[in-house]
């Protein structure tokens, strides 16, 4: 009798359990439903022409880094943070198409991105047949974004492409690089570029990629599930953090980083492979003009880099000190590297000069997250009016809008 009384219990425990968990599940897909929350992934067909990028209409979640609350937006029919846009121009329309990393893609909402914010500030100065284009995916470099602007950016058929640049487009163009120093995201690029007797060479890679896995293929599966999704959100968070503790001076256990473009002495931090990645990008760049132009669009470069914002989060986080009007980068051991954070802006300026490219500069401090160095809501919306009021001053770009 004890025993069929035991089975009883444990049935009925069994059942309330199953019922438990299927409400637990049912609330947290109303309340934190499983979309994808980072900036890309190699699961998509064009991974197989980028390493990683997003999921066409797939649904996906902001989380703002200072308070944590979660927004929703929709990546669009052709795999891009942005609203719609088909691929024939209609007709008196004139576009301007952005290319970038994480800062066109933004660590904000869709209708914060500052390219939306282009937009809609152009047309409230009149400019009403204006329409801006974003292809901007985290973690690219501009050897991606140039893949990305022959294969799919020419069939807009733009009027003006924009390069969007960053410091860390310098280092991101020698990924995925050798050592424990390799990043997860960069591994799965599936090709790189390479200067050759002072031309650029496309190298096939083979990326450290899962993508066809069983484990995989499992995760997957089960991430589809609210409550192991969200369960996965907890552990990344609490990762995120520990590794934020352990390494405060991050650049020290990696070959390549974006601080490294700030360093004046390049003697201690692989001033050959600083120094080979602006080469390097010059190329890209000038590759960039002349697709653009061969495709009679106008090309520029707009730098997110030069402006304070950055300089103070760097000073404010530690990774940056100053003495009087020089700038230091303290590693760990306590040695001091002069950096200076101008400098990306610098030479990008001279690669623009020297190739004819007109350049777009910040004008404006660009606000930043407390605990992301990504450019906030008002952020960006500084970026966009600095590029806002170079372009209604420019005469190439009147003489197309009139």
């Amino acid at each position: 009798m004890a025993y069929k009384e035991i089975g009883q219990n444990l049935l009925i425990l069994s059942i309330a359990l199953f019922i438990g968990i299927l409400l637990m599940e049912f609330v947290l897909r109303m309340v934190s439903p499983p979309v994808h929350t980072g900036v890309g992934t190699s699961q998509t067909e064009k991974a197989n022409i980028y390493g990683w990028a997003p999921i066409s209409n797939s649904i996906e979640v902001f989380i703002n880094p200072d308070t944590g609350k979660k927004s929703y937006f929709k990546i669009n029919s052709h795999g891009w943070k942005d609203v719609e846009h088909q691929f024939k121009k209609p007709s008196g329309v004139i576009r301007l198409l952005f290319l970038g990393d994480s800062i066109t893609y933004g660590v904000v909402g869709l209708n914060d991105l500052y390219t939306r914010k282009i937009e809609s500030l152009l047309i409230k100065q009149g400019f009403s047949n204006v329409e801006v284009i974003s292809m901007g995916v985290g973690g690219w470099g501009t050897d991606q974004e140039l893949e990305a602007l022959e294969a799919e950016g020419l069939k807009y058929e733009p009027d003006f492409v924009i390069y969007e640049f960053s410091g860390n487009d310098v280092t991101d163009i020698l990924k995925p690089e050798e050592g424990p120093g390799s990043s997860k995201i960069s591994s799965a690029k599936v090709f790189k570029y390479r200067l050759v007797r002072g031309n650029l060479a496309k190298i096939k890679l083979y990326p450290q990629s899962e993508r066809t896995s069983l484990t995989r293929q499992i995760k997957k599966i089960l991430l589809k599930s609210a409550i192991i999704f969200n369960m996965n959100i907890i552990k990344q968070k609490l990762s995120w953090q520990y590794e934020a503790a352990k390494l405060k001076h991050w650049w020290d256990d990696r070959p390549m980083n974006a601080i490294a473009t700030y360093y004046s002495d390049y003697s201690d931090v692989k001033s050959e492979d600083v120094n080979g990645g602006w080469m390097l990008l010059e190329a890209l760049i000038v590759r960039m003009k002349a697709v653009s132009e061969n495709n009679k669009s106008k090309f520029l470069v707009f730098s997110e880099e030069g402006e304070n914002g950055k300089r103070m989060w760097n000073i404010k986080h530690g990774w940056l000190q100053t003495e009087g009007t020089s700038e230091y980068v303290v590693s760990k051991d306590g040695r001091k590297y002069p950096a200076d954070t101008r400098r990306p802006l610098k030479k990008l300026k001279e690669i623009c000069e020297r190739n004819g490219i007109p350049l777009i500069e910040p004008k404006r401090e660009y606000a930043r997250y407390e605990y992301d160095c990504h450019p906030n809501g008002a952020g960006n919306e500084a970026m966009a009016q600095d590029v806002v009021d170079f372009l209604v001053n420019w005469e190439p770009f009147l003489k197309r809008v009139r």
